[in-house]
This record gives structure tokens, C-alpha cells and sequence, in this order.
């Protein structure tokens, strides 16, 4: 019964309403010339708004100067020439309409075309002289307060043509907002699903049911079938490239893309570089390797057979490549010989051999006599020795009481003088550092339990289908989806999350006033509205409800119907499209009765919600499956002390959330929006949530945490080093001897003259101020015990296989022993030590730290070594030969046989088998064809190598960051913040320089803005997200007279801002002319508006945006900076790319700007966070190739003037083929080139040394004739001994470094370390001593020349081997019993 008296009444209302029009029709006139109002005559005082009264009879004529004035400057088509000028309102309706278009003039007016258009569809309707023809009155009001009592027009209809609206938003739809970077419509141009177009526009801009600030409902129609209208509106539009009358030319560039020279364009990717169709560069190397091994092959077997013919063939060229010492009927292969072991003394040669050789023998008898000599007086006096060496290294390791370790990743990683940290002092210095950032990363992880077990609720079933409400009767908007992220239970607990962060506490002692203080994040956050808004800065999407649960519950319910008008999702929706909005859908809200909430945060400013929204596809942010939640937190020298013990409670904090607390309960889930209960869902339903966290401190506590971690795992590979070293330094020939002939003690002490020269190393450079860091620390031990333990290895085993004088004491033999090694050994650690020095002229700060601290090391451990333990092997060996137990050396076990003489198993095979094996016609062109192959192979893939460092390969595997990288790298939807940033030195107040920096219209097309802009559009080149936040576009808007905002006191000229009273009356505008200002008059409102609140009012104020984006100390306008995103950088590769077009746009920018102002002091730089970090990858192939050629150099150079240069080019060769092959493993196993491996590259030249050196002067000094025995010699002399000790022992450690759990040990120590040590061992082992044999030198060290006689010469024209040895005799200690034959 009710519902039919409802419908009746209606019904009757109806009736009536129509009769009413319809009488009313027969008395308006709707012809030109006449109009439907004129003048205000009813002020509601309670929607602050004037409504005009009814007025259908001719335009009156405007004769009121200011009146005319307001007209020319809104409406110049209805001014026209100013005379006679008609129109259908009064100066107070015009003085009313200049108010109400200043909040528009700030969102559009920066362009013209644009702007104008706005106007005319308001001119049109509020003061054309034809007003009667396209509008009419749809209902009247009646102010009864007043005798006689007032009518007024309550509800207008206005006939527009369709075509101007689809034109003035065409003129309008690109142009920005230099606030945020977006669409100035996406501000007011309401929330409609479809988007915004022409028509949804217009009904913003007039239905005051969805927009609250049109002043009465206005009702646009785009026909006249059933109106009075006669005509439909469609006065004269302007697109956004054309001029409109009373501007000064059309739009920018960068709010109309028709006004750009050409839009921007990707350009094409350069076309690889193919040769029929495989990559150039690989048939290249594949094409110079055929060549090689055909060249090789050819000479090799051409030569081979000439020399087989010849009968010179024994000459050392021939020996080269057929292996036998003579000819004739006795000729006797190589390959059937046994060499045996024969030494002649350094000083027992001279001879004349050439300028160079002969220079390289006195230089290597020099040093055999200096080290005999020491090795005598170390080993006369080995406790005096051992008490000298101690005190040097106390003395030195006292300085580690001053050590200091580098954790700041910004000092391992960027040198000082480098561009990016340049940059960054720059940007500190002018507007503040870099906040520290706090970030948490949310996400639902899968659905626990719910109140009905029978149903199995899946994540799915937890989207919503959100249906915006709207007032149309005829159109029913498309729902929009919610992904589970946006239940109303996760946002409320996120909102708990962080009104709990903000109470967490953290004690600060202050060692200098001895005091204690409470700290909260209050006390070290960001606070840009400070002091008027105190509230923290949370960049997070429950900031659009001020982080209050009692905004998110908020709910706008008709009261009629009781239906769902707004709540949470619409709010959330209409601030994704307009972040700034004040009073978000104010007239849905307070049509229900509810107060509109505001779209800024609680600290005061807008929040962008591709910052706080990730994993949605493109602009549908709601699909979204993670919510961000950054809190920046200020990096001084007073907030940085405090925000490191305040962010070790946050972690604390989140990780007991995700541990007890990540469990949220969704009630009410089975409540629809209407109220009713859906009986197919669960009450409620459990969750559990997911965050990836980080702090600023995160990274060093975690390398903190990962260095300890491995502190066991490294300590027990150098225990594996040392049982290895111990045992393998013994010569067991019997087991009575055993613990008598046993090396552990002088192992032991070896290891500890290692470990000692690193402390003197660290301790050295700790007096000088030098920082170590923790690379330093991870690699270095393992350099020093490499060349440690090679040179241990050699003097001892050089010891046990001597046969000494029974005339020669303990004393004498082992000086003899060092005179002998001895120069090998300074050849080696000389060399790397050079290198190392040299090395440490580096830019890089990692590379050139640990080349110093290498350098240093390598040093003192040689020292050490030819002195302390020689010291200690001459006590060693008087324990031995007094048969005194090793370590018990005061028990002596006089029943113990007498040592036999045993060259030992891996000497034996090595001299025996394998140097016969590998040094056959045979195998050594294949050798050399091999190795060619895999060096053709390295370099061919060198295009392959992966530059950069992943940052999750730093952390350890169970770090909580591994998880927070991989988030952050698959949610995020914009990247760092980028600032370009305008050095001081541009005059901001001039034109010119405006002109360069603005983005607006008369603005130049190639303004640092529109630069911005243009690379926005294409994003996925330029790595620029979005255009930049303009401070000079929103300056001037919020300077112009017809802004609302700028207002001075007129009793004292200082800022009147928006939210003083009776502003209108007691403050005046700032300019008087609406012209951009310049000069005295820029420099003088410029602070204002960086200090003015953004309000209803006047949205522009730039104390939230822009307060600290200029640099303005003592009145000078210095610095500033235009800020934008990078897009997500989700590798080191598109880290790079940031880096590289960022500094492109940068010189364009300058280039720009110094051209537009003529000064030569203009420059622009880019600046974000990262850049110090990844600045290095920019040049690292060049820093690579440029420490690692002087490295070699270094070690060429040393390596000809003690060995002769064909010995130096051997050496080089070898050391090379090391290093190329080295990253050919890179590439293969994935190892990344970055400081870290660059340190393990020039590491790998230092141990590639001990690999080659002492082998190739064994060769030079080899008395075997021809190279392939002198190479079969050296072999067996040194191979094995560096064998047993680099090789094994390394490998034995490098296997524990496999057991690590932290991921950068696993990838750049150990395995680069295996590939180093094998490499190393098969380039020395088997590619030099087959290198030598083919070119080594043919001059010896230690020769003399002896003058033949008469019966030798004789002999010699009868034995072929008298022939070959002319000019050279030797008189060895050992012969072979068939040479004699």
C-alpha cells in the first residue's frame, strides 16, 4: 500500500511539474539578443554561492570599467572591439566568474588554447547576448527572507553542441600537472570508469550531484527535441597547437604533442654486427684460429722435416722441433731419455752470450751471492734472526690498534673524483642527503582457514567487484576489480603496522654529554609541512585516509534508500586519479551527510599511487597483488646516529610481525555492499600476509652478519691449507723417520710468516690512515698463502732433493740452497708486488685498496721468508740431522735409520713420465692447438660477459633482503627518484633562462621539461617514467593574477596566504599584469610560494612539493633540481641504462640551456641514488683491461731483464692466455665483471706469476741442450714442487669455500678461485714448458765460455755433439752414462 502511495505521489508530481514547463514555454523568448538571467540576486551563505535572477529580455549594455576590463580578460569574443558591448550579465556576475576560474587557471592555464576554450563554454553561459537561445531556466528558487520576496534561477539547461565539447577536451586531454607529473583532467575531470572524453567532462563541470564545486545544478543538453532552446552552443574553439586571442602563442610542447617539432621516436636498435649470419665477432676469432692451427701445423711439420734432412739439424733450432740431441747411427730420441737433475752454481758462470744475456747473467749472479750470503747469516744466527723478525711485525701490528674497516658502500664503490660522486657531494651540499629509506612490501601469501571449513576459500575467491555508484538513471557504470590486497581487514592492518611504527623507541647514549635520550621516529622523520604539520611522512595508500581506521571504515548511505553511495574503494579510486585532491567527491559524501575526506596525506602531500601500488597492469592500480609502505627518514649528521639504533627496533619490529603476527582475520566477508548476507562465503576468513622489508642499515648489517657467518667456513679452509702444507713438506723415506723427517713445525711456522705479513700489511697502512675493507680481509690471505706457500714449497724441497759436500755445514748448505731460489723467488713476488703497486693507481676504491694492501703483503712475506724462516729451516734441519722428533724437539730417537736418498713420488713421475709424455713430437702440437682453442673460445665469448653485481648476490642465503630484492624487483612499478638537477650559475629572473626551464606555453620546445616529457613517452628507452615536477611551471601559475594564491598584505606587502579571512579586502595580488615575473619581482614572491600550504583554495602552494627542490641562501636563488621517476630497474643491465640515458638527457640539457642563455656557466646534471654505485660498470671493461695490461706489462718487463726477453714474452703469453681464459670461465659459469672480480682478475695475475716464474727460469738456467730438454728440465726442476705447493694446497681450501652459505663467496671466490688455480696449473704445467720448447730463449743463465782444444776439436768433428757445443761447454756435476757413450 505504501509503494502505491509512492507512486502516486510521484506520479502527481510529475503531472504537475509538466503543466508547470509548459506554461511556462509559452512565455519565454528564446531568440538572439535576449537572455535567460542578468545579475545576482540570492546569496545561500551556507554553500557560500550566488545565484542570478531571471531575466528573459534583451542583453543590457555593459558600461562598468572594471566590469569591461574582467570581460576583455575572460571573454575577448563577446568583447570584441569594446564598443557597444552587450551582454546578459553585470560586473558583480563578472567579478564572480573571475573568482571561480582561478582554481582552473592553475591546473590548465599553462596552456592557453586550452584555457580559452574553458572560458568560452562559461563566457557563453553566463554572459552571451544570445544567452536565451541555447539556455533556459529548468526551476526557480524563492528567497523569502526579503519583502517583496526574490525568485532566482536554481537550475539552468544548457544546449551545447557535442562537437565543441569533444573539442574543448581534445584542446585540453594532454595537458599536464607539474605537481605530479600527470594529466591536469585527471583532476577535474571526475572519476568515470570509461575515462574521461568530451561529454563526461561537461558533466562534471555541471552536475553538482558528482561535483560539489559546480555552484548550482546545470544541465547540458546535445539536443533541442523537447526544450525551449532554439539553438545549440557551439561558440569558436582554438586547438592546443593554435594561438587563441589574447595570448601570446599556443601551447608547449609539453601539453600539446601536435606543437612538437616531431614526437618522440625509440631509436632502432644497431643492427648486429653479423658476417653470414653468425655474429662478426666470433668468425673472426674463428677465422684467425683456422688460420693459426693451419699456419702452426704447417711450420711445424715443414720444419720438421728440414731438420730431419739436414745436417744441422741439431742445431738449437732444430731441437726446437725434432726431439734428439744428435745424429748419425747413435742419434738418441728425447723421448727415450731420462734427464737427470744437474745444477751448476749461480757464480761459477760468465761468458759472452750477447749484450742482453750477458747483462742478465750479472744481474742474476748478483742476486744468487746477495742471497747466499744472507741465507748464511739467517741461518748462523736463527734465533737472532726470529727475535728481529718478531719485533717487526709486533711493531708494525701495533698499528691495527688505529684499523679502520670501510662498510659505507658509497667508499667501497665510487672514487672520490668520479663523476657520480662529484654529483652527489654537489647534491648534498645544496638541497640536503638522500633520506634514509625504511620500506615495507606487502602481499598475501595464500588463505589459512575461514569460519566454514566445508568451503575451500582460495585467493581468487577473495576479489571484489566494486560498482561506483552514480546518479544517472540511464547509465550503469562498469564495475571495477579489487584485487584481495584492498580487503578493508589488510588495509586497517596496515594502518595498525604503522601507528605502531611510530610509538617503537630506540635509547640514544650521546658519548660527548654523557646523556641518554628516548628516540622515536617523530624525532628523525621527514616532515615537509613542518612546523604547521608535524605529522611523519608515510608514503603508503592507507595515507589517502590520513592512516585512520575510522576514515577507512567511512561509508556515504542514502538515507532514503539506504543504498551505498561511496566508502573506502571509491575514495581509493578517486584518489589514484587525482592525489591532491582536497575534498575528494564532496557532493556524494556530504549528500549522505558525511564529511569529505581529503586525498593528501596526514603529513600534508600527495601521494602518487604508482609509488605505493605494485604489480598492477598498466593504470588499473587495483589489480595490484602488493601495497608499498616507504617512510623516509632525514640523513644528517644529528639524525644518522639515531636512525640507526631507531631502525634496528623497526626490524625487530616487522620480523616478530611476520613471525606472530602476519595472520589477519577478514570478518564481515560474507556481507555484500548492500547489507545483505551472501550465503556462499565464509563469515570470515584468515590469511596469512607476506613483507619484504628493508631498512637503510639492512645491507651493512647484512654483510656484517655474512662476513661472520663465513668466518668458520674460511678459517677451516686454511686448516685444510696448513694439515696439507704439513704433511706435504715432508720426506718420508722409512717409517722409523717419520716423525723425525716430518716438516709440521716448519709448515706451522710458514703459515704463521704468511699471516704475519698480512699484519704488517694491515698494520703499515693503519698508521697511514688507509681503510681496509672487508674484500681486503676475504682475499687477500688467500694471495699471500698462494705465493707463501709456493716459495715454502720450492726453498724446502730445493733442500731435501740437494746432495751437498759432506765438507758443507747445515749453515752453508742452506745459504747455497737460497742462493740458488733465491732469485727465482724475488722474480716472482717482485714482480707481483710491482704489479700491485701499480695497480693501485686505480680509480676504482676496492681495486685500488686491495692492490695496496696486495702490494704490501706480497712484500713483507718475501722479507719475512729469506730470512725468519730460513732461520727456521737451518733449526729445523740440525733437528733433523740430530734425529730430534719434529715439534718435540728435545726427544731425539737415535735408533732412526739414516735418511735414503729419495727424490720423491710426484718429482719421480713428473720427471720421469709425465715431462717425456708431454714434451713428445706428439703431444706438444697438440698441446699448443688445445690451449689455442680454448683461448679462441674465451674470446669469442668475451661479448657474453654479465657486468654488473646483482644485489642479492651479496647477501646470505637465509638474509631476509634475498626475499625484499626479488619483491622489490617484480612489484614496483616506477624506479629510484631522479633529479635533474641546475647548478647554481643560471639566472633564474631573466627570460631566457625562464624560458629553458619552464614547460609551459611560450616556453622553448627543448626546455629541460619538455626534454623530461618527451622522454616519458617512451619510457622503456629513456628509463624515465614520468614528467618531472615542474617548480617553475607551478610558480607561475600560482604567481598570476588569475591564480587565487598569491596575495601580499596591504598594510606591509608580506605573504597573505588562502586561508587568512576576509583576504579579498585586506590583501591585494602580487601582479598586477598577468605576465610572468621576472627580475626583482621573481626573486621577491619565490620564497612565498615555497612556503605556502596548498589548500581548496589554492592547490599550488609549493610548500609540499617543492620546499627543499631550490636552493636559496642569503636571497640568491641557487640550485635546483626537476624531479621525476626512473623506470624499475630490475638488474645491474637496466641500472645501467638508467645511468647512461639519464647522463645523455643531462648534456642535452646543458647544451640546451647554455644556448638559451649564452652563459657557459649554465649546467644540468642528473642525480639519483644508485648512480655512485653503478657508475663504475660504465667503465669497468676499460678500469679491467687497463689494470690487468699493466699488471702484465709490469710482470714482462720485470721478468726480461732478469730471464731475457724471449723468456719475458713467454711469460706474458702464458699469463694472458690465464686472464683471457679466466673470463672465458666467467662467462660459462655465470660470474659477473664487477669491483669484486676485478679484485679476483688482478689477484689471478699476482698467482698466474707463481704459475709461470720460477718454471721459466729453470729454463733459462737449464745446461741441457736444446729447448725441449731444457724445458723437460725445468719441468722436473720446479713443476713439481709448485705442483705440491700452490696447487694443492689451494685447491684443498677452495673446496671448503664451496660449503659457504653466503652466495658471493659460492660465486666469486669460490668459483673463481677453482678456475684460477686450475687454470693456473694447467697454463704452467703443461702450456709453457710446450711454449719454451717451441721459442723459448736460446741464451742460458750461468754459462761460461770455454775455449776448446785441439783434441776436443778433433773429437768434435767426429761426434755430431761435439758440433752443436762449439762455442759452450758444460761441465756438469751428474752426466748421463749414454751421453758419455
Amino acid at each position: 500500500m505504501l509503494i502505491r502511495l509512492l507512486c502516486s505521489f510521484f506520479i502527481l508530481i510529475n503531472i504537475c511539474d509538466a503543466k508547470r514547463k509548459n506554461t511556462r514555454r509559452k512565455e519565454l523568448k528564446s531568440e538572439e539578443g535576449y537572455c535567460t538571467w542578468y545579475d545576482q540576486c540570492y546569496f545561500d551563505s551556507g554553500a557560500n554561492v550566488w545565484y542570478n535572477c531571471p531575466y528573459n529580455k534583451k542583453a543590457k549594455k555593459l558600461t562598468d570599467e572594471k566590469g569591461l576590463e574582467i570581460l576583455k580578460d575572460l571573454c575577448p569574443s563577446l568583447y570584441g572591439d569594446g564598443k557597444g558591448v552587450k551582454t546578459c550579465c553585470s560586473p558583480s556576475q563578472l567579478a564572480n566568474m573571475k573568482a571561480n576560474m582561478g582554481v582552473p587557471y592553475t591546473l590548465i592555464g599553462r596552456c592557453p588554447s586550452c584555457y580559452r576554450n574553458f572560458l568560452n563554454f562559461w563566457c557563453e553561459m553566463t554572459c552571451s547576448p544570445n544567452q536565451s537561445t541555447f539556455t533556459n531556466a529548468a526551476a526557480f528558487g524563492k528567497d523569502s527572507s526579503v519583502d517583496p520576496p526574490v525568485e532566482y534561477v536554481k537550475e539552468l539547461n544548457y544546449a551545447v553542441n557535442a562537437s565543441f565539447g569533444d573539442r574543448l577536451f581534445d584542446s585540453c586531454k594532454n595537458v599536464s600537472n607539474p605537481t605530479t607529473g600527470a594529466k591536469a583532467l585527471d583532476i577535474i575531470c571526475g572519476n568515470w570508469p570509461d575515462g574521461c572524453n568530451g561529454q563526461n567532462w561537461l558533466t562534471f563541470l555541471t552536475d553538482k550531484s558528482i561535483n560539489n564545486m559546480v555552484p548550482f545544478k546545470i544541465n547540458v543538453k546535445y539536443t533541442l527535441e523537447g526544450t525551449e532552446m532554439s539553438n545549440l552552443m557551439n561558440a569558436e574553439t582554438f586547438r592546443c597547437n593554435e594561438t587563441a586571442p589574447g595570448s601570446d602563442g599556443p601551447c608547449s610542447c609539453n601539453d600539446c604533442p601536435d606543437c612538437c617539432k616531431a614526437p618522440p621516436v625509440i631509436p632502432p636498435p644497431p643492427e648486429p654486427w653479423e658476417i653470414f649470419g653468425y655474429h662478426g665477432w666470433t668468425v673472426i676469432v674463428i677465422f684467425t684460429y683456422v688460420i693459426f692451427v693451419w699456419a702452426f701445423g704447417t711450420v711445424v711439420i715443414a720444419w720438421h722435416l728440414f731438420c730431419k734432412q739436414s745436417q744441422g739439424h741439431t742445431s738449437e733450432g732444430c731441437c726446437t722441433l725434432v726431439d734428439f740431441y744428435g745424429g748419425g747411427p747413435q742419434e738418441l730420441a728425447i723421448d727415450e731419455e731420462v734427464i737427470e737433475h744437474e745444477q751448476l752454481n749461480a757464480h761459477e758462470f760468465n761468458g759472452d752470450q750477447g749484450p742482453f744475456t750477458n747483462l742478465t747473467n750479472r744481474i742474476d749472479q748478483k742476486m744468487s751471492l746477495f742471497f747466499e750470503a744472507l741465507g748464511l747469516i739467517c741461518a748462523s744466527n736463527p734465533w737472532k734472526v726470529i727475535f728481529a723478525g718478531i719485533t717487526v711485525v709486533v711493531a708494525l701490528g701495533l698499528g691495527l690498534m688505529n684499523y679502520q674497516i670501510t662498510t659505507d658502500p658509497v667508499e667501497l664503490w665510487s672514487s672520490p673524483t668520479s663523476q657520480a660522486r662529484e654529483e652527489k657531494n654537489y647534491f648534498d651540499e645544496n638541497f640536503g642527503k638522500f633520506f634514509r629509506t625504511e620500506m615495507m612490501i606487502f602481499s598475501i601469501d595464500h588463505v589459512v582457514d575461514s569460519a566454514d571449513k566445508a568451503k575451500n576459500v582460495k585467493l581468487a575467491d577473495l576479489w571484489q567487484d566494486y560498482v561506483p555508484y552514480t546518479s544517472a538513471t540511464d547509465y550503469v557504470p562498469p564495475s571495477v576489480p579489487f584485487s584481495p590486497i584492498f580487503q578493508l581487514g589488510i588495509l586497517e592492518e596496515l594502518v595498525r603496522i604503522q601507528n605502531e611504527i611510530q610509538t617503537l623507541e630506540a635509547v640514544y647514549e650521546d658519548a660527548k654529554s654523557n646523556t641518554t635520550e628516548s628516540i622515536k621516529l617523530s624525532d628523525i622523520c621527514l616532515k615537509p609541512m613542518a612546523p604547521v604539520n608535524n605529522n611523519c611522512t608515510f608514503m603508503s595508500v592507507t595515507n589517502y585516509f590520513q592512516n585512520s581506521i575510522e576514515n577507512l571504515r567511512k561509508k556515504a548511505v542514502d538515507g532514503w534508500f539506504d543504498t551505498l553511495l561511496a566508502d573506502y574503494r571509491s575514495h581509493l579510486i578517486g584518489c589514484t586519479r587525482n592525489p591532491t585532491t582536497i575534498e575528494e567527491d564532496s557532493a556524494t559524501w556530504e549528500a549522505a551527510g558525511e564529511q569529505a575526506m581529503s586525498c593528501l596525506a596526514s603529513f600534508g602531500g600527495p601521494i602518487n599511487p604508482n609509488v605505493v601500488i605494485g604489480s598492477y597492469d598498466e593504470k588499473f592500480f587495483f589489480n595490484g597483488s602488493h601495497l608499498v609502505v616507504n617512510i623516509p627518514v632525514i640523513n644528517n649528521e644529528w639524525t644518522a646516529p639515531r636512525a640507526v639504533l631507531w631502525e634496528k627496533q623497526f626490524l625487530d619490529y616487522i620480523q616478530t610481525w611476520q613471525d606472530k603476527h602476519s595472520i589477519v582475520n577478514l570478518t564481515d566477508f560474507n556481507i555484500n555492499d548492500d547489507g545483505s548476507v551472501d550465503p556462499d562465503k565464509p563469515a570470515w576468513v584468515r590469511v596469512k600476509m607476506n613483507v619484504a622489508y628493508s631498512a637503510e642499515r639492512s645491507v651493512e648489517d647484512e654483510i656484517e652478519r655474512e662476513s661472520g657467518t663465513d668466518v668458520f667456513t674460511v678459517l677451516f679452509s686454511y686448516i685444510v691449507m696448513f694439515a696439507y702444507v704439513s704433511f706435504a713438506l715432508g720426506q718420508f723415506t722409512s717409517t722409523s723417520r717419520v716423525f723425525i723427517d716430518s716438516k709440521i713445525t716448519v709448515g706451522f711456522m710458514g703459515v704463521l710468516i704468511v699471516m704475519a705479513s698480512i699484519i704488517c700489511s694491515l698494520g703499515i697502512f693503519s698508521y697511514a690512515g688507509v681503510k681496509m675493507t672487508l674484500i681486503i680481509i676475504e682475499v687477500l690471505p688467500f694471495l699471500v698463502l698462494a705465493v707463501g706457500v709456493d716459495n715454502i714449497f720450492i726453498i724446502v724441497q730445493h733442500l731435501q732433493r740437494d746432495h751437498g759436500s759432506s765438507k758443507e755445514t747445515t749453515e752453508q748448505q742452506i745459504a747455497r740452497i737460497l742462493g740458488e731460489v733465491g732469485p727465482s723467488m724475488a722474480l716472482s713476488s717482485g714482480s707481483e708486488t710491482v704489479a700491485f703497486f701499480i695497480g693501485a693507481l686505480s680509480t676504482m676504491p676496492a681495486v685500488r685498496s686491495f692492490s695496496l694492501f696486495a702490494g704490501a703483503a706480497v712484500l713483507f712475506d718475501f722479507c719475512l721468508q729469506v730470512t725468519v724462516f730460513i732461520a727456521v729451516l737451518a733449526l729445523d734441519e740440525r733437528r733433523r740431522k740430530s734425529k730430534r722428533l719434529d715439534i718435540f724437539c728435545c726427544i731425539s730417537y737415535n735408533n732412526a735409520k739414516d735418511p735414503e736418498n729419495d727424490e720423491g713420488l710426484l718429482y719421480h713421475m713428473t720427471k720421469r713420465y709425465f715431462s717425456r709424455l708431454l714434451l713428445n713430437s706428439i703431444a706438444r702440437p697438440f698441446i699448443i692447438i688445445v690451449f689455442s682453442f680454448i683461448a679462441a673460445f674465451s674470446l669469442a665469448s668475451l661479448p657474453k660477459l654479465h657486468i654488473g653485481l646483482e644485489q642479492k648476490l651479496s647477501m646470505p642465503e637465509d638474509s631476509y633482503l634475498i626475499d625484499y630484492f626479488e619483491t622489490m624487483a617484480s612489484s614496483l612499478e616506477v624506479g629510484a627518484p631522479v633529479y635533474f638537477v641546475v647548478k647554481d650559475g643560471s639566472n633564474y629572473n631573466e627570460r631566457d633562462a625562464q624560458k629553458a626551464l619552464c614547460g609551459g606555453a611560450g616556453c622553448n620546445d627543448d626546455s629541460l621539461p619538455s626534454l623530461i616529457a618527451d622522454a616519458a613517452q617512451i619510457p622503456s628507452y629513456s628509463t624515465i617514467a614520468t614528467p618531472a615536477m615542474n617548480w617553475m611551471d607551478d610558480y607561475f601559475d600560482w604567481v598570476s593574477p588569475n591564480s587565487p594564491c598569491c596575495r601580499v598584505f596591504n598594510e606591509n606587502g608580506t605573504f597573505c596566504d588562502s586561508t587568512v579571512p576576509d583576504r579579498e579586502n585586506i590583501c591585494t595580488q602580487c601582479l598586477s599584469e598577468n605576465k610572468r615575473p621576472s627580475g626583482e619581482a621573481f626573486d621577491r614572491f619565490l620564497p612565498m610560494f615555497l612556503s605556502d600550504i596548498p589548500s581548496a583554495t589554492c592547490p599550488r602552494g609549493g610548500s609540499a612539493a617543492y620546499s627543499s627542490a631550490i636552493n636559496i641562501t642569503d636571497g640568491h636563488i641557487g640550485a635546483s633540481y626537476f624531479m621525476t621517476y626512473h623506470t624499475p630497474a630490475r638488474t645491474s643491465e637496466d641500472f645501467i641504462q638508467c645511468i647512461t640515458h639519464g647522463r645523455k638527457m643531462a648534456v642535452e640539457a646543458s647544451d640546451n640551456l647554455k644556448n638559451a642563455t649564452n652563459s657557459d656557466s649554465a649546467e644540468v646534471f642528473t642525480y639519483s641514488v644508485f648512480y655512485v654505485f653503478y657508475e663504475q660498470y660504465l667503465t669497468i671493461v676499460n678500469d679491467a683491461f687497463v689494470n690487468l695490461s699493466v699488471c702484465i706489462l709490469t710482470v714482462t718487463l720485470i721478468t726480461m731483464i732478469l730471464l731475457g726477453v724471449a723468456t719475458g714474452i713467454c711469460v706474458a703469453i702464458t699469463i694472458s692466455l690465464i686472464i683471457l681464459n679466466l673470463l672465458g670461465v666467467m662467462v660459462v659459469w655465470e660470474i659477473s665483471l664487477n669491483a669484486i672480480s676485478l679484485v679476483n682478475l688482478v689477484m689471478a695475475t699476482g698467482i698466474a706469476v707463481e704459475f709461470c716464474s720460477h718454471i721459466a727460469r729453470a729454463f733459462a738456467k737449464s745446461q741441457q741442450q736444446g729447448r725441449v730438454a731444457r724445458a723437460r728440465d725445468a719441468l722436473a726442476e720446479m713443476g713439481s714442487s709448485v705442483l705440491s705447493g700452490i696447487t694443492f694446497t689451494k685447491f684443498g681450501g677452495i673446496v671448503v669455500l664451496g660449503f659457504s652459505k653466503t652466495q658471493i663467496f659460492q660465486i666469486f671466490y669460490f668459483r673463481m678461485y677453482l678456475s684460477i688455480v686450475v687454470l693456473g696449473a694447467l697454463h704452467g704445467f703443461f702450456f709453457l714448458p710446450v711454449l719454451l720448447s717451441y721459442i723459448g730463449p736460446t741464451g742460458r743463465l750461468g754459462f761460461k765460455k770455454v775455449q776448446s782444444t785441439p783434441s776436443e776439436d778433433e773429437n768434435s768433428d767426429q761426434s755430431p755433439i761435439g758440433n752443436s757445443r762449439e762455442d759452450i761447454s758444460v761441465t756438469p756435476d751428474v752426466t748421463d752414462e749414454r751421453l758419455i757413450q
